[in-house]
């Protein structure tokens, strides 16, 4: 947890409320582990779940790691050109869409459970 307030403290005062937000309602739904990597938190199952990164201009990018293999049936994930990972922009001026976020989650839990 050291680790986590150590990444908090690194970003602005306004960002930090809204991380917390994020990183509550992720904890709040899933059981996820945190672990800080390449100087962000990766929420984790048994595997990489997703990780929150923040942008320069406010707000996250909430990245999936797998997200080559979702559906994106929510139409929100966007890859920005990389071939495994896709991500949602989360900022405090927009709706968050806490329920598709929710049912990508479970997506890539299912995945999950579909790879073993």
């Amino acid at each position: 947890m050291q680790d986590l307030e150590i990444f908090v403290n690194t970003l602005d005062t306004t960002q930090q409320d809204f991380f917390w937000k994020l990183h509550s309602f992720l904890l709040d739904i899933f059981p996820f582990k945190i672990k800080i990597r390449y100087k962000i938190p990766f929420y984790d199952d048994k595997i990489w779940i997703c990780y929150l990164n923040p942008l320069k201009k406010g707000g996250f990018e909430l990245c999936f790691l797998d997200g080559y293999l979702l559906s994106n049936a929510q139409n929100l994930l966007e890859s920005k050109g990389r071939k495994r990972i896709k991500g949602i922009i989360i900022t405090e001026n927009t709706i968050f869409p806490s329920q598709a976020i929710i049912e990508i989650i479970h997506e890539v839990l299912l995945i999950q459970k579909l790879k073993k």
